[in-house]
């Protein structure tokens, strides 16, 4: 490095920072510049690390090092820009250009010479500034309509303008697209009554009309966009002229469907909570009861009005009231559900035993709104336990003992009873089946796993309810048929089987039974009857006769017909029956017309002399 005095006082002078540094990254020189830059002095840097002076261990002096690549490439690098940190803290941007040093062809260190560029730089983000804010100014009419059409489109509301005289229907952008129709769409009244669902239309038309006589437009229907059907609030404001006559208005149109969604699904829960026997009690996140079903009446003898509005601790022991606090309700929203049982107390004070399901309800966005809870006596709990399943000891037993083979699957299509006749008649005993599911009870029947009747009672499918020779329905649900299994018997077997759906006490489907009966004999009688009847019915057809009294003169022998004309017998004969009438003389006729002549004698002596 002892070439560098010849190019300290060049260094010295230049405006641009400049440092020299060695392979370990030791500062062996900086110039004034370079000391008025980073403030420190050359004889502080001499022997310091150069992130030292110019960075920070952590980053180094720039984000990444151009120094160490020129170094390593053995290449200059040129105009490269960075970050500098001054002795004090401030950072300054730098434009670096670099250069390996060598001495007898090996690279000793490396020249970093660097051009502050920080005002440079903030002058042009503040020029960029600048430009933006104009072009925002320049857009401000059109971000303010956007900004509009965004607003309108987040809210759900579109507005129109009806030219009343010319019939001349404007939308929005929104209004366009709530409704399913094309921008560049041409609008009238009649293509808006065409998006109005049919049942609506007579409301909406009867609306308007009350409209243009001077009544307010405000009106909830439904509109249909394709396949979907959607809930509109539609309000306006008609302008007359001084004669009373309307010339225009202007409206908005707000999409509800989602509220009426909420409130039908409301109504529908309602409806269930009411209906179910059991207590249910809704309440929101204070604990405070909204929601009270006739269950809970019957269970707890509180009118809905004695507990709306009042904390459900009211409904515990009061030893219970701090567990329920600490416990079961932090416990419920940590969780999302939980089951438990308890102790709770009626409205004359008595207590029972009780399992509690609780579960938290949440709005459409999915936050959580106020809990809910199912409750059950159970003070007779194992008395009711013994006799329900003494009821399904029973039940099996008939189901057992019935004689047409029977088997019942559950609601998730396993099979669950599988009787003595149904083992007769497919050779598979009851161990070797109960349990199974994947339609396990139709391969001794099609050779194949299929969904049977008892299957499709529980869900229709038609592809394989026309595979039955005929099937027949209650209420939607098939419950009778009969098919033919060529894999049965020697020549097949014809079954007539019967399936019913099963409920609980709740009136919930807990699943489906089915019958069969080997109705082959009986198909073979019904056959061979047809077949009897089809042949009678040929021999029938076959033969015609002539029957009743018939009119014939008793000179010519002709016979009168239905319409009075008389007609020779043989023709008669022939246009009334199947057989045909030949011409010949019985003896005796021939003796009276031929009797005497010559011929006629020596050809009867010639024949009775034969005989």
């Amino acid at each position: 490095m002892g070439g560098l005095k010849y190019y300290k006082a060049v260094l010295n002078c230049m405006n641009d920072q400049v440092y020299v540094r060695d392979l370990e990254m030791n500062i062996l020189y900086i110039n004034p510049a370079a000391e008025k830059l980073t403030g420190w002095t050359l004889s502080e840097a001499i022997g310091k690390k150069c992130y030292d002076i110019f960075g920070d261990e952590k980053r180094g002096c720039l984000d990444v090092c151009p120094v160490e690549k020129a170094i390593s490439a053995n290449r200059s690098i040129a105009h490269h820009e960075g970050e500098l940190k001054t002795r004090k803290g401030n950072i300054r941007k730098m434009q670096v250009s670099i250069s390996p040093i060598k001495e007898d062809g090996d690279i000793t260190g490396g020249i970093v010479v660097m051009q502050d560029i920080t005002d440079f730089k903030e002058l042009q983000e503040s020029h960029i500034k600048t430009l933006i804010k104009m072009q925002k100014m320049q857009k401000s009419l059109q971000e303010s309509e956007y900004c509009l059409k965004q607003a309108q489109e987040l809210a759900g509301v579109g507005s129109w303008h009806f030219d009343i005289v010319a019939d001349v229907l404007t939308w929005s952008e929104q209004t366009y697209r709530m409704f399913g129709i094309d921008r560049q769409t041409p609008l009238n009244i009649a293509i808006f009554m065409e998006r109005v669902h049919p049942d609506d239309q007579s409301l909406v038309k009867s609306a308007w009309k009350a409209a243009l006589k001077g009544e307010a437009y405000d009106i909830e229907h439904r509109i249909v966009v394709g396949i979907e059907t959607r809930w509109v609030h539609e309000k306006a404001k008609i302008t007359f002229d001084k004669d009373g006559s309307p010339l225009f208005s202007i409206g908005t149109v707000l999409d509800i469907t989602e509220r009426k969604q909420a409130e039908a699904q409301e109504r529908f829960q309602a409806q269930i909570m009411d209906q179910m026997h059991d207590s249910v009690i809704a309440t929101d996140m204070d604990g405070m009861i909204n929601g009270w079903n006739n269950g809970s009446v019957r269970l707890f003898h509180y009118a809905p009005k004695d507990v709306i509005g009042m904390h459900v601790s009211m409904l515990y022991p009061s030893y219970s009231h701090a567990h329920l606090r600490e416990s079961i309700i932090p416990t419920l929203l940590s969780r999302g559900s939980h089951e438990y049982q308890t102790r709770l107390i009626r409205k004359d004070g008595t207590e029972f035993d009780a399992l509690v399901s609780l579960s938290v309800l949440r709005d459409v966005a999915g936050k959580t709104i106020g809990m809910i809870g199912y409750t059950l006596d159970i003070t007779d709990k194992e008395r009711v336990q013994k006799a329900l399943a003494d009821s399904e000891q029973r039940l099996s037993d008939i189901i057992e003992f019935l004689p047409d083979p029977t088997w019942v699957i559950d609601i998730n299509e396993r099979i669950i009873a599988w009787n003595r006749a149904v083992e007769k008649i497919t050779g598979i005993k009851k161990k070797d089946i109960l349990g199974k599911g994947r339609y396990a009870h139709a391969i001794p029947f099609y050779g194949e796993p299929r969904p049977t009747l008892v299957n499709l009672v529980l869900n229709r499918d038609e592809r394989w309810e026309k595979q039955y020779l005929n099937i027949k329905e209650e209420n939607g649900i098939p419950t009778a048929a009969e098919s033919f299994h060529q894999k049965m018997g020697d020549k097949g077997r014809y079954l007539s089987t019967s399936a019913a759906r099963l409920y609980n006490a709740n009136g919930n489907v807990i699943g489906a039974i089915q019958s069969v009966r080997d109705i082959t004999l009986t198909k073979q009688f019904e056959q061979e009857r047809e077949k009897l009847i089809n042949d009678l019915q040929t021999a029938l057809d076959n033969v015609r006769t002539l029957s009743g009294l018939l009119p014939m003169c008793t000179n010519c022998k002709g016979i009168r017909g239905d319409k009075g004309y008389w007609r020779q017998l043989e023709t008669y004969i022939s246009q009334h029956t199947d057989a045909d009438v030949s011409h010949g003389l019985c003896p005796e006729c021939m003796d009276k017309m031929y009797g005497g002549q010559d011929w006629y004698e020596s050809d009867r002596r010639g024949k009775e002399s034969t005989i």
